[in-house]
């Protein structure tokens, strides 16, 4: 398991330098749907109402939005006009960032892991580098989880989602070099 981490965190270096170069920050579009709550009214009434925009909420609220009136609740900002968001080369000042107003927050987990989290509009995508991967059925037994539910979870995901980049011959070699043997 440890193997494997390293392999990602490794394979994930090599991804920010190489595209170190093809990155630019984006101009902060005008999204009008987007306010801030002291800005909204102190009653209002929704079909659905979604805690947390993240990978899960925001696409979530997509769909649903597409009959029904839904409304997300998201602790963070916006993840558009933040150049450590927008540009992959400085997508890690996003880990150091200890203001208010970072699209991360530190804690520490259970088993005193330094860690950080998302608390921007995007979720844990708009800090990791679109990075998506499932968790094994050992970790998904280990949990406690209802392992057909968290397939289930999966494949949604990966159906409205998750996308598997086009790979060109340099970033198929990386791959295999990290492939696990079997």
């Amino acid at each position: 398991m440890e193997l494997a981490r390293q392999r990602i965190l490794f394979a994930a270096s090599v991804f920010i330098l190489c595209f170190h170069s093809c990155c630019h920050a984006e101009r902060p579009p005008s999204y009008t749907f987007v306010k801030h709550a002291a800005d909204g009214p102190t009653v209002s009434y929704h079909d659905y109402i979604i805690v947390g925009g993240g990978t899960a909420g925001c696409p979530l609220a997509a769909t649903l939005s597409r009959s029904f009136d839904v409304l997300v609740l998201e602790r963070g900002g916006s993840p558009y006009g933040n150049s450590n968001i927008s540009n992959l080369a400085t997508l890690v000042r996003n880990l150091a960032d200890l203001t208010p107003t970072s699209p991360t927050q530190r804690f520490v987990s259970e088993d005193g892991v330094i860690n950080a989290r998302a608390r921007v509009l995007g979720g844990g995508t708009c800090i990791n580098g679109g990075f998506y991967s499932r968790a094994s059925a050992q970790e998904v037994r280990e949990m406690g989880w209802d392992a057909e539910l968290v397939d289930q979870s999966y494949r949604w995901v990966e159906e409205e989602v998750a996308s598997e980049p086009q790979l060109i011959q340099w970033t198929s070699a990386l791959k295999e070099g990290f492939s696990m043997p079997e």
